[in-house]
């Protein structure tokens, strides 16, 4: 569409065409945008650079010239113009974007968002150009994929909200960070900063022209003002806590850092708050929580490969597989020959001939090279140089003996947290253990991590302390409650439904969470964190539906647990969400595998009930029994889904899925054959299960009719 008189100029000035810069030169712009979006860019800065000779640096010349050499990924000739744009245009925000573009071009956030800055700040009365979206959409990817996680949603909310809420990528992006289970919950909020409530003091007023700045993504403005009002009258929470927010929008982690340890140390918090909002300070922390131990490969020579692959199959301290190396693997190099995992103890093969329920840990991995073009035979053994190192590599020997000839190099490949490497054992567990044993195992573990192990290491947060040291010291009391709750809402802890961390905190002398007043506190403006104290059983139910969309929104399993029963309870609320839902997501998240199953039957006869289709829930059933290796019923779930319902295209990719993810059928779409015999378990964490065939068996892609059969065990 061609551009008129009437429209604003392409240069940002805020101006008509007909009063602007390029009025005279119309006809010519519309030209170059129809080449432009004809993808002809070499023509387009063609004209335009003839445009530029005999008009002179138009600011709309210019500006659309870096628009077109931004769009071409010509970065460096499209910086020159935009420095030209700004030299005689400093008050115009169109030359800021185009910066911001740029420095996100070559991975600059921090100049970026300052970019953006000082555009907005350019900006006349408050109002924003709607071009602006795109810049803030790119700066706020640009922060993602750095991991400033709040920083870049605010970014890419701002950027929705100026292309009022027609911008599905931002939306998309937006959504992805709240599910993401690598981003704690402590992170998975808007972080809105309300608007102050007048009650006659001259400090809101203050605080009401910052947030009014705020408002309009000028959050470096807003905070310079909050900050001077907190000089001038410190004290005011509501002030506090906008500058470390806005700080976060600003991606500026020092300071924001600052702000939450001074939000919580205001007299005025109650200790709930005051520790999240130092829990919030912990997780935004680039620093690693804990120091790290080096993740070695050990390099030797070898002289015969094939004894050291007999050795090695003969041990039962080696088993095959491989978890550790990947990363570490040249994939242009030939590959190992094999790769074997060095267990502390003797495998055990079967649950009953475990001593004490002793069971093997994974302490290394061995990756075995027969002879290249330019190398000798070689291992590469990988292990963590932690308190144990010296022990293992006596166990390595003890297994390969002079097989491992000398070790002819040592490289640091990794640096392992000191707190994952101690609270994620990986355990080789027997074949035949059960999916109960197996979570039984889990939770015995866990007791052990969270009550033994996790009071022993020193956090940097503790100051270097271990928290049992800082236990015995009243002062450290807040810092304490504060990495608890971190350690509670990050991810593992939320999805292992099991370990009560008030019983942690019993042992640390830590005060348990206290439930959170609505009369004193207004629902709506409730963390995460807060709203899993609430009693579900006394919301009104749009409370309640709220609370339970934003917990599936952003993986909150804690209130999903305690409010889907309440919504199940209330019959009218299926005019909300529908009840089958709400127990499959309920059989997910159920540990004993009986109950679980129970709730999926539920689901289906509900839908029965209500004359709503049930492959997706059948799909579902099917899928859970996998997981938790009960395949018995598998066929007749199958046998209903291709009689009834693969008809829906949707149920059609959703088993097509399920089934490649089991390994039951390949990515071509047939499937595997059963008869390869029992598969060697690939050691695991405690709680992984494996699904093997049996001995036997025919091709599952076919019979003699060409009837597509599935082999499923029963």
């Amino acid at each position: 569409m061609d551009i008129d008189i009437y429209k604003a100029c392409p240069c940002q000035s805020g101006k008509k065409i007909k009063f602007c810069c390029s009025k005279d030169i119309l006809p010519d712009l519309n030209q170059v945008l129809t080449l432009h979006r004809s993808k002809q860019a070499s023509a387009a800065l063609e004209k335009l650079s003839r445009l530029l000779e005999k008009h002179g640096p138009k600011a709309c010349l210019l500006g659309l010239q870096t628009h077109v050499l931004l769009h071409s990924r010509e970065y460096a000739r499209a910086e020159e113009v935009n420095d030209q744009f700004l030299q005689l245009n400093p008050r115009n925000p169109l030359g800021y974007q185009h910066k911001a573009l740029l420095c996100a071009a070559e991975g600059r956030a921090a100049d970026a968002v300052e970019a953006l800055q000082t555009g907005l700040d350019a900006c006349t009365n408050l109002e924003v150009p709607v071009t602006m979206a795109t810049a803030f959409r790119t700066v706020g990817m640009l922060l993602m994929s750095q991991g400033q996680v709040v920083a870049g949603r605010a970014h890419l909310i701002f950027a929705s909200e100026l292309k009022s809420g027609e911008d599905d990528v931002s939306a998309q992006l937006i959504m992805q960070s709240f599910r993401s289970p690598e981003i704690p919950l402590l992170l998975k909020s808007e972080f809105p900063v309300p608007p102050p409530e007048s009650g006659g003091e001259a400090w809101t007023e203050k605080f009401l022209n910052a947030w009014k700045f705020a408002s309009v993504g000028r959050w470096r403005a807003a905070r310079f003002l909050a900050e001077k009002l907190n000089t001038a009258e410190p004290g005011h929470a509501e002030v506090v806590y906008a500058i470390a927010i806005w700080s976060l929008y600003l991606a500026d982690i020092a300071r924001a850092e600052l702000a939450f340890q001074e939000y919580s140390e205001l007299d005025t918090l109650d200790f709930d708050r005051s520790v999240e909002a130092l829990a919030t300070r912990f997780a935004i922390d680039d620093e690693p929580i804990t120091g790290a131990y080096d993740f070695v490969k050990l390099t030797y020579s070898l002289d015969d490969v094939e004894q050291l692959n007999e050795k090695a199959i003969a041990s039962q301290r080696l088993i095959t597989g491989s978890i550790f190396s990947h990363s570490f693997v040249d994939p242009q190099a030939p590959p190992p020959q094999a790769g074997f995992l060095l267990l502390d103890v003797d495998e055990v093969r079967q649950v009953a001939d475990a001593e004490s329920a002793a069971f093997p840990r994974v302490i290394g991995e061995l990756l075995i090279y027969g002879r290249q073009t330019d190398r000798d035979p070689r291992v590469d053994f990988f292990v963590v140089r932690d308190a144990e190192y010296d022990q293992t590599l006596t166990r390595l020997h003890a297994v390969l003996g002079d097989t491992l000839v000398e070790r002819i190099d040592e490289q640091v490949v990794e640096q392992i947290s000191i707190l994952d490497h101690e609270m994620s054992v990986k355990w080789h567990l027997p074949p035949d253990m059960s999916i109960e044993e197996r979570h039984a195992f889990v939770q015995k573990q866990r007791d052990r991590e969270y009550l033994e192990t996790f009071p022993t290491i020193p956090f940097r947060v503790l100051n270097d302390q271990t928290p049992a040291e800082v236990a015995k010291d009243e002062n450290g009391r807040r810092n304490l409650a504060a990495l608890v709750l971190m350690v509670e809402q990050g991810a593992d802890a939320l999805a292992a439904d099991g370990f009560d961390f008030n019983r942690l905190r019993g042992q640390l002398n830590v005060p348990e969470p206290q439930a959170v007043d609505l009369e004193s506190r207004e629902f709506d403006r409730l963390s995460p964190i807060e709203m899993q104290r609430v009693d579900f059983s006394t919301l009104p139910d749009e409370s309640l539906i709220k609370a339970y969309v934003m917990a599936s929104s952003c993986g909150n399993l804690p209130i999903l647990r305690v409010a889907g029963p309440v919504i199940l309870s209330r019959p009218d609320m299926e005019k909300y969400i529908r009840f089958e839902m709400i127990l499959v997501m309920l059989a997910r998240m159920c540990a004993d595998t009986d109950e679980a199953l129970e709730l999926m039957q539920k689901a289906r006869k509900h839908a029965t009930a209500a004359e709503r289709p049930i492959g997706g829930l059948l799909i579902d059933e099917l899928e859970l029994r996998l997981e938790r290796n009960r395949p018995e019923g598998c066929q007749e779930l199958l046998r209903v889904l291709q009689a009834n319902h693969l008809q829906d295209p949707q149920n059609q990719y959703r088993l097509a899925s399920v089934l490649q993810k089991f390994g039951i059928m390949g990515q071509d779409g047939r499937m595997r054959t059963a008869g390869a015999g029992p598969a060697e378990p690939v050691a695991a964490a405690a709680g992984a299960s494996e699904i093997w065939t049996p001995d036997g068996g025919t091709d599952a892609a076919g019979d003699a009719e060409g009837t597509s059969k599935l082999w499923v065990p029963e």
